[in-house]
């Protein structure tokens, strides 16, 4: 009897499960294995949503795991030029758990591998709130169109600017990509742009540093935020530098666009 739709929040979701596969990736050699695997599990009128990430990597020392939750572990193992540990973001996904109601067990050994078993409970949607979630989704298809809209993507890590780039080239935009807030800077004085993703933390020349700069010759153009915490902190520190908009990662696809929508809906002017 299980439901078709569940309320769950969606943008943490995603954030543990790439927290927990980008570990398995860094921990696991090539060739290697990883099993991603999702599975609802109703017990006593409750509904759980159970995440199982498996691989066969590099694993963790007895010693190692008593502490694999602490902010900034790690353990070198020479069986991988890589460090087990995600500096916070074993951490925050832990938090992220709980906050949800929700709970994370692991077992390891090491040089075999290590399974990670995450438990999220589920709400029933009512009926009504699946109406609402119908309508939402068709009022989103009529959004603006942004095709051939040049957006200037400011990311560090490649995977997460090569998901990023294709996201916004699905919607037919322009995209160029600068690997650090220094590039960025100089991109931003040579191009003309109708809005700018910028990582907040980047190498030679972070988000927040590069956004005052770009602000001091172009006070327009809209600058969205992108980090991997959306603590009230960070949120503060993005909008003080002069930027429009905070999004925490993973990069919610749907919220993305909402912002780019409401940026760019008409003529926008930047220089």
């Amino acid at each position: 009897n299980l439901q078709d739709y569940y309320k769950v929040d969606v943008m943490r979701l995603n954030q543990i499960s790439i927290n927990i596969l980008s570990n398995a990736i860094k921990c696991t050699k090539g060739g290697g294995k990883i099993v991603w695997s999702n599975r609802i599990v109703e017990e006593e009128n409750k509904v759980y949503l159970v995440q199982t990430i498996k691989d066969n990597g590099v694993g963790m020392s007895e010693e190692f795991q008593k502490v694999l939750f602490e902010p900034f572990t790690q353990e070198a193992n020479p069986e991988t030029k890589n460090e087990l540990g995600t500096g916070l973001g074993l951490a925050i996904t832990k938090n992220l758990i709980s906050i949800m109601g929700g709970s994370i067990e692991f077992k390891s050994k090491l040089n075999k591998g290590t399974q990670f078993t995450i438990t999220i409970p589920l709400e029933i949607a009512t009926k009504e709130e699946i109406e609402q979630y119908k309508t939402i989704n068709i009022k989103d298809k009529t959004e603006v169109d942004l095709s051939n809209k040049k957006i200037l993507l400011c990311e560090d890590v490649e995977i997460n600017a090569r998901i990023i780039k294709k996201m916004l080239e699905s919607k037919k935009l322009i995209v160029d990509l600068a690997e650090n807030g220094k590039i960025g800077i100089d991109m931003a004085k040579k191009n003309k742009y109708d809005a700018i993703i910028m990582d907040i933390r980047m190498p030679i020349v972070d988000g927040i540093a590069a956004t005052k700069e770009i602000r001091k010759f172009n006070k327009n153009i809209p600058i969205i935020a992108l980090s991997a915490n959306a603590y009230k902190e960070d949120i503060e520190l993005s909008l003080e530098a002069g930027m429009n908009a905070h999004l925490s990662k993973p990069v919610n696809k749907d919220l993305l666009f909402k912002e780019l929508c409401k940026y760019l809906g008409g003529e926008n002017e930047n220089n």
